[in-house]
């Protein structure tokens, strides 16, 4: 299943037109979190309809990327701004090609197109930014489980079926700390 909205992102507006102003309010917010010693790193993420076109047609190749007409051109403009972003599309072609980067029935990833994400963002960032010692905190993965998810766009599709009617089974490792507590959000970060 494909979520509509991305499909009219990928084939409509040049983002570059689309949001004019979506630069310079980024780069101001770059620019505040600096000021407090916090670097930003954005993750412009491809949706399931960039990575799986073939899919949707059989005139496509599995492996092109269709992306919004103004993608290269952003995202050019702000790294010459001084912007640092994170894209995962290659890290999400190789768990495509090595099983699923996306979920069938869902717009989120797999575990798997998690793990070759993570492992990529987590090479950038080394190279390009600098972590004290300081307060750092050693995350794990925890003990791998089963578990069963319905998907959110079958869920939008057929809402009157309830949520375990087309679930699809994945192994997740979830994340936790080194006393083997959880990972959570902290709000306040």
């Amino acid at each position: 299943l494909f979520y509509g909205p991305a499909l009219r992102h990928v084939l409509g507006r040049s983002v570059m037109t689309a949001s004019p102003d979506a630069m310079d309010v980024l780069l101001a917010f770059q620019a505040t979190l600096a000021e407090r010693g916090i670097a930003l790193v954005i993750v412009p993420v491809p949706s399931k309809v960039s990575l799986y076109p073939d899919r949707l047609s059989g005139r496509v190749r599995a492996d092109a990327v269709p992306r919004n007409q103004g993608y290269g051109a952003w995202m050019e403009a702000y790294h010459a701004a001084g912007g640092v972003a994170f894209d995962p599309t290659t890290a999400l072609m190789e768990a495509r090609a090595t099983g699923s980067a996306y979920l069938r029935r869902d717009s989120h990833w797999t575990p798997q197109g998690v793990d070759y994400s993570a492992k990529a963002l987590a090479d950038l960032l080394k190279e390009r930014v600098d972590f004290s010692e300081d307060g750092r905190r050693v995350y794990r993965q925890g003990e791998s489980q089963t578990v069963a998810y319905p998907g959110d766009l079958a869920a939008m599709l057929y809402p009157e079926s309830g949520p375990g009617t087309v679930a699809e089974a994945v192994v997740i490792a979830p994340v936790e700390d080194e006393n083997g507590v959880p990972w959570e959000p902290e709000m306040g970060s």
